[in-house]
């Protein structure tokens, strides 16, 4: 592992400015979506045309991971993670700033891009400068800092927009900003030798762009405009031929934005389907959990709120656990195991949905939360260890390209699923009944693909240990 002057510094304050990234991720995210009524009515447009700022941040956001994870393993992460903090906060800027949607769907964009960095660096960084011993407690931390975000976004968001306006809602991810500049001033990760004067693959990076944003627009615009529409065949057709190029061009370029060759490490391998399947998973179970709630089992807005936020609070509590409990019993049992009880909560979950009752509903969600907070932290660290050193960012860039399109994938999934068997289940006594099939129908599919992500969980290490770098094709 290479080491660098920055792994004599305490912990926490190297992870400090790392755990600030996907906090601010998910906070703006999650804050804006409740903010969306009130941006619509302040600036005089429609409810689709301020949804057009969300969606031009989701493919500037996902078009770049790719080609941020080869300038990883070319140049200085932390140089990388100052230009994200920057670019985020131009962004916020300009969106506190407009005042009409123009500006701000610029400045979406720039934060999208900002964005886009923020999450494919820190899980790279935590690799490059900490020692092993400490990287699963780096990657827990990045974890919990998500779920926090995940947390108090809808809060947050609600609370500023109804005191100050939705605004003021660009304007809170500027003090993380300044402090997180302020905590990687002078740092430096430097690249494996030789890596920084590898040439950087720009047509591959423009085919990567546009393959992986028109596949988040498809799946994103599918269903609202209609998977048969001529926008969502012809998006599909252009991604898909895009796809080709991206493929064809990795296989025959020197140095390619992703070497494919990756794949071929077992442990990288399937820990990217298993992290990929159970986030995928979690993320439309998410999606679902409103509609079962006030629907199926009959809360108040209030009630389901608190229900929904369970499984964040038990996932930050069961964090601090995560790294010591998968290095006790070994990180394939413990992975595998926290996936065994995640499908018992979506089992009750099935249950609950035969007779809507609160408690098993309660149980079911804290359950959930307890295992994904104990599973992520030490599965993000068997993925990130199995990558070769030299390969660090693409191979990092990879798993969060799978993890953000298994996420939109998810909800996608779900959603149709859903959608599909409500309108199509006859029911005898009532339109509740087929509702509640539904419901069912979505809860045993979760537990299908949390079947599947186990399996695939055994594939990885008992322990954790980083794999020797494979040859090249």
């Amino acid at each position: 592992m290479s080491t660098c002057a920055t792994v004599v510094r305490p912990f926490y304050l190297l992870m400090a400015p790392l755990i600030l990234g996907p906090l601010l991720v998910s906070l703006d995210v999650l804050a804006l979506a409740v903010a969306m009524p009130s941006m619509a009515n302040q600036l005089k447009i429609s409810y689709s045309q301020v949804s057009l700022t969300f969606i031009l941040y989701t493919l500037m956001f996902s078009g770049l991971i790719l080609p941020v994870g080869r300038l990883m393993d070319r140049s200085d992460c932390y140089a990388l993670l100052r230009w994200g903090y920057w670019l985020f906060a131009a962004g916020s800027i300009c969106c506190m700033l407009a005042r009409e949607i123009l500006w701000l769907c610029i400045g979406r964009c720039v934060q999208g891009i900002g964005g886009a960095v923020l999450y494919a660096v820190t899980p790279v960084l935590v690799k490059r400068v900490l020692p092993e011993d400490r990287q699963d407690r780096g990657y827990t931390l990045l974890v919990m800092a998500s779920y926090l975000g995940i947390l108090a976004g809808p809060t947050l968001g609600g609370m500023i927009t109804s005191l100050a306006g939705w605004h003021w809602i660009f304007a809170m991810n500027l003090p993380p900003v300044c402090v997180g500049l302020v905590l990687i001033r002078h740092r430096a990760a430097a690249p494996e030798p030789g890596q920084a004067a590898t040439p950087f693959d720009y047509a591959g990076a423009i085919y990567s762009f546009l393959a992986s944003s028109l596949s988040i627009f498809v799946l994103n615009q599918g269903k609202e405009l209609g998977w048969s529409s001529v926008t969502i065949l012809l998006a599909t057709g252009c991604c898909l031929f895009f796809l080709m190029l991206f493929l064809i061009r990795q296989y025959r370029f020197s140095h390619p934005l992703i070497d494919l060759s990756l794949l071929r490490i077992r442990a990288y391998r399937c820990g990217l389907m298993t992290a990929s399947i159970a986030m995928g998973t979690g993320t439309g179970l998410t999606f679902l959990y409103p509609f079962f709630l006030s629907q199926g089992v009959g809360l108040s807005t209030m009630q389901s709120g608190v229900m929904i936020g369970l499984e964040p609070i038990f996932s930050i509590l069961a964090s601090v656990a995560a790294a010591p409990l998968a290095a006790w019993v070994g990180y394939r049992t413990a992975i595998t195991g926290t996936m065994g009880l995640r499908l018992f909560a979506v089992l009750l979950l099935t249950l609950a949905a035969q007779s809507p009752t609160s408690m098993p509903v309660a149980v079911a969600f804290g359950l959930s939360g307890l295992a994904t907070g104990l599973q992520y932290g030490p599965l993000m660290g068997q993925v990130m260890a199995a990558i070769p050193q030299a390969q660090t960012g693409a191979g990092g860039a990879l798993f969060s390209q799978a993890r953000l399109f298994a996420q939109v994938m998810g909800v996608v999934l779900f959603e149709t699923l859903f959608s599909q068997l409500h309108d199509l289940t006859p029911s005898e006594t009532g339109s509740h009944d087929a509702m509640n099939a539904a419901f069912r129908a979505c809860f045993l599919l979760a537990a299908a693909l949390l079947i599947v992500a186990a399996w695939y969980a055994l594939g990885l290490q008992s322990k954790s240990a980083a794999t020797e770098p494979v040859a090249r094709r």
